[in-house]
């Protein structure tokens, strides 16, 4: 028993996302590790190691909506995943993580398989040149999109001076256009933007749940 709870515990998240765990699992065990990991596992532990502590439980059959549930398992897997990412992102890049969910949310409601009519790509919604200049290789990696997504927006907020209101602009409309019209661009939709990324902001703060 205590072999099959390891295994459990060790496995990577990328693994929980396999037909055979969505199909029978019915809570999902959330644990962090010493240096921080997350791992989810179907298993209730029975003796949990000491390096391992509890995060939560989530209860399958309380958050299915669209009666498919192999389909929600793999939607709140996919969530929590980004969620542990963007929280990474904004502990390496200095950023609130608030901030920087908030943008995530925004841009793609945290989808990671979504591409915009532009061509912007992923969680970030990163256009493929900004992707390059902040050292993203693969648009597709859900880790590599959030990581570049964090850089950019450091990049924004140091070059407008901490400016929030004008680092989130230039995240939607390019920096050219700031600079261009001397400060937020009359683009309705970058004020739809900015109204969005603060409102959901002042949730999170608030603890306001999104999933």
């Amino acid at each position: 028993m205590e072999k099959t709870l390891k295994k459990s515990l060790i496995l990577s998240i990328g693994l929980i996302f396999c037909f055979s765990l969505q199909l029978f699992a019915d809570n999902i065990y959330i644990y962090k590790n010493s240096s921080g990991n997350v791992y989810f596992t179907n298993t209730k532990p029975l003796n949990i190691n000491k390096r391992y502590k509890k995060v939560k439980v989530i209860k399958i059959l309380n958050v299915v909506k669209s009666g498919n549930s192999n389909y929600d398992r793999k939607y709140i897997y996919t969530k929590y995943k980004i969620d542990n990412l963007l929280k990474k992102a904004a502990q390496t890049y200095n950023l609130d993580y608030n901030l920087l969910k908030a943008v995530a949310v925004t841009e793609s409601d945290l989808h990671h398989n979504v591409k915009s009519n532009k061509g912007a790509i992923g969680v970030m919604q990163l256009m493929p040149e900004t992707a390059r200049r902040f050292g993203v290789k693969n648009l597709n990696s859900l880790e590599e999109n959030i990581q570049g997504g964090a850089r950019y927006l450091k990049f924004l907020l140091k070059e407008f001076n901490g400016n929030a209101k004008l680092a989130l602009a230039a995240y939607n409309a390019g920096e050219n256009n700031i600079k261009k019209y001397n400060g937020i661009p009359p683009f309705p939709e970058t004020k739809k933007y900015l109204r969005k990324v603060f409102a959901l902001y002042r949730r999170f703060l608030n603890n306001e749940k999104f999933f």
